[in-house]
């Protein structure tokens, strides 16, 4: 590992002196374990007398803030200079997002305004929750020979994805935001 380290802070050197900038995007970073998070503060160690040779992005869920937040990851928390968390999408925006899917694709959009209701509610705004649940009820419709997507097919597709109704009738909760 360590001949792994010095040979990427080489690499950052030479860019520096290329006037390259070196920016690293984690996606999914609440899956880093403790050994990972290490390594990402020892990487933001690499810096000149001026500047750092590296920019690192994590973005997660929520569960990355809560994480760096313990006592145990304080040291990689200092270096932390812009924490950012996005909001879930209103009702306007989840609407606005799936058009924007379908313009872009170049379909008509299927879902009926009902149906975006229900997206919303069953995923609390959360992009990632509203496309799953789009794309299964865009494959159920299809299945079933359909060219709309009411909000009954929304139901049985979020049920396929676990983010239905639980018998007492209540939400299951899909509520957690993205973070950047």
């Amino acid at each position: 590992m360590m001949a792994q380290l010095e040979a990427f802070e080489a690499f950052l050197i030479d860019q520096h002196k290329a006037s390259k900038k070196v920016i690293v995007f984690v996606d999914e970073a609440q899956l880093l374990d403790a050994e990972c998070l290490e390594l990402v503060r020892t990487i933001l160690n690499f810096e000149t007398h001026t500047e750092k040779l590296v920019q690192l992005v994590l973005a997660g869920q929520l569960d990355l803030r809560v994480r760096l937040l313990q006592k145990k990851h304080k040291a990689l928390r200092s270096r932390i200079f812009a924490p950012v968390i996005l909001n879930a999408m209103d009702h306007e925006e989840t609407g606005s997002m799936i058009q924007h899917r379908c313009d872009y694709w170049q379909v008509s959009n299927p879902f009926t305004a009902k149906a975006v209701d229900e997206i919303y509610q069953l995923t609390d705004g959360v992009p990632r929750y509203v496309l799953q649940l789009c794309a299964i009820s865009l494959q159920m419709a299809s299945a079933l020979g359909e060219r709309k997507v009411d909000e009954d097919l929304v139901v049985s597709a979020s049920r396929e994805l676990s983010l239905g109704l639980e018998d007492t009738g209540e939400e299951a909760g899909v509520s957690t935001q993205e973070t950047a």
